[in-house]
């Protein structure tokens, strides 16, 4: 293509044969058309570099990017993005899959509102089959000092990736997150739209089911390293992001960790801590009971 594409996709791919297909042809089918996608095989050693190739040769808004070795997620996405050439960002995993129209919905908000940066959508979670489990409301941006509610669909301004400097690589498995979390600090307007646009797929050869432990690593790194950075946080947001720190340390193994972070979470604010445990344990309730209903 010769003119610019309003939107750059990046999917990152490692072994992903299996629902690669479904992935790329849900952007493929897009009924807004001023795409690239630009495909970054992450040191694959299954069928994927054919895949891509296949759907390279179909249509010239797709490009491939090979890394020799597999090099993680977050450097995957940087690769993506200094190759990318669109006025609207956002990436997408090899197993997840887009609503037909997504993207036009999501870049609608993004051109009629100069004052928003980055807009997010709500998603539906889906089975390794493909079947629907259940839907999923994203957070508001408040919520980003103690978790990523930000959810898997979004898009936003490249001036949001070059403000930023990319994904922070060493934060893998949690790269998202800090990326919004550092967005929020600097000070982005993120808009939240209110309807299902995706589909995420949650089987067990996912990234975050296979490397739970990671996950949590990252996610506490996450916390700690942008902690100093909020300094704006009133007590009770303070105080929850230190809970969130003490419940993944635990989870890690780190009991004294975990301690000192839960003593400061309630030196600050007690009430918070409180209300956030009634929270979880209301979580846990219901996705309990949303798996005992799919048995039955």
């Amino acid at each position: 293509m010769s003119d610019r594409p309003k939107i750059s996709v990046v999917l990152p791919t490692y072994n992903g044969a299996a629902y690669l297909v479904e992935s790329i042809t849900s952007i493929v089918r897009q009924s807004f058309s001023s795409w690239e996608l630009i495909i970054i095989d992450d040191g694959s050693t299954d069928s994927t570099p054919e895949i891509i190739q296949e759907f390279v040769a179909r249509d010239s808004r797709i490009r491939q990017v090979t890394h020799a070795e597999n090099r993680n997620l977050p450097t995957a996405l940087n690769t993506g993005f200094s190759e990318s050439r669109g006025e609207y960002l956002t990436w997408s995993s090899d197993d997840n899959v887009y609503n037909q129209n997504a993207f036009q919905k999501l870049i609608g908000v993004l051109n009629d509102r100069d004052e928003i940066d980055i807009v997010y959508a709500d998603f539906k979670m889906i089975d390794a089959a493909g079947q629907r489990i259940r839907s999923i409301q994203c957070l508001s941006p408040r919520e980003l000092p103690v978790r990523n509610g930000i959810g898997a669909c979004f898009m936003y301004r490249c001036a949001v990736h070059d403000a930023l400097s990319g994904y922070e690589e060493s934060l893998h498995c949690a790269e998202d997150w800090d990326f919004w979390l550092r967005a929020y600090i600097a000070g982005f307007c993120f808009y939240h739209f209110r309807e299902n646009l995706y589909s995420y797929r949650d089987h067990q050869s996912s990234l975050t089911r296979k490397h739970r432990r990671l996950v949590q690593a990252a996610s506490r790194n996450v916390l700690e390293k942008n902690l100093p950075s909020m300094q704006h946080l009133g007590p009770a947001t303070r105080a929850r992001c230190e809970y969130a720190m003490s419940r993944r340390s635990c989870i890690m193994g780190e009991t004294w960790s975990g301690i000192l972070h839960f003593v400061s979470a309630c030196k600050t604010s007690p009430i918070a801590v409180f209300r956030d445990t009634l929270m979880i344990v209301a979580l846990r309730m219901k996705e309990a009971a949303c798996k005992i209903m799919r048995v039955y």
